[in-house]
């Protein structure tokens, strides 16, 4: 995944910056509706999945060899499978407050905060058994950290709060801040992962392709929001349930990679 993002990049910044200069030496004004802004987003996504895919860093066997390896694994496959089912109540069963996305009274946040928090104490179990330099451990604990603060949110709400407490000068409108304290921290924990796996990924080949969909989920919100915020600086529905379900997915994900790294001896845990 990290070198999908890579390729990205590489073709997303060189889009951006010739279809300006094309724009402002041809047309002599620059193209700023929306439909514009969504294809300067979305189209490197596409070309950059077609370039990993062609050099086989991703495909159907990849996906395929990971649904069998986990259903070798009972806890994990029996957690999915329960976890997909409660999502799967959120969608139908919208008119239920306790299970709907988005309801007020609705379990879906504490139930994906709860799997962040198992998540950073299976970590933190990861670091002390693992045999490797605190340099690297210390990539281990800062992801255990962050999601520790993550699993906090439905309980002591901060994230919404972090533009308005100083963090960044009051310049420009809300939108300008968020994307400067947001986008950061993104950035911010996108590094920690990354790092977090290059120890990991010799424990488990599993749990690093479960980091990896931690990584595509994690992307696929950061399209989102800013497709949203351009109009508006909330998300409007069907996006703002659909983020919800990234989350959730992205709690679990981190989740079964995870325990997978914290077993002793890197061992199979409970193989069926």
């Amino acid at each position: 995944m990290r070198r999908f993002l890579l390729v990205w990049l590489c073709l997303a910044i060189p889009l951006v910056v010739v279809t300006a200069m094309i724009a402002v030496a041809i047309f002599r004004h620059v193209d700023l509706r929306y439909v514009t802004f969504v294809q300067l987003l979305f189209i490197p996504v596409f070309q950059a999945m077609v370039v990993t895919w062609v050099r086989r860093q991703w495909g159907v066997s990849h996906l395929s060899w990971a649904v069998r390896e986990t259903f070798q694994h009972r806890v994990i496959a029996v957690f999915i499978l329960l976890d997909a089912a409660l999502i799967f109540l959120g969608l139908v069963m919208n008119r239920i407050p306790a299970v709907a996305f988005g309801g007020e009274a609705s379990l879906q946040p504490w139930w994906a905060a709860a799997k962040a928090l198992l998540a950073g104490v299976f970590l933190i179990t990861a670091a002390w058994r693992i045999s490797a330099l605190w340099q690297q451990k210390k990539w281990i604990l800062g992801l255990a950290a962050i999601l520790l603060g993550l699993s906090a949110e439905p309980f002591l709400p901060w994230l919404g709060r972090l533009p308005e407490i100083g963090f960044v000068p009051d310049i420009g409108p809300r939108v300008i801040r968020w994307s400067i304290v947001y986008g950061g921290l993104l950035v911010i924990a996108l590094v920690v992962l990354f790092k977090s796996q290059s120890v990991l990924r010799e424990r488990s080949v599993l749990a690093n392709f479960f980091l990896d969909l931690v990584v595509v989920f994690t992307f696929a919100i950061a399209l989102i929001y800013p497709m949203n915020f351009y109009l508006r600086p909330f998300l409007s529905e069907p996006w703002d349930t659909i983020v919800q379900i990234l989350v959730s997915l992205t709690a679990t994900a981190v989740l079964a990679g995870s325990f997978l790294v914290s077993q002793p001896d890197g061992e199979p845990v409970d193989p069926a």
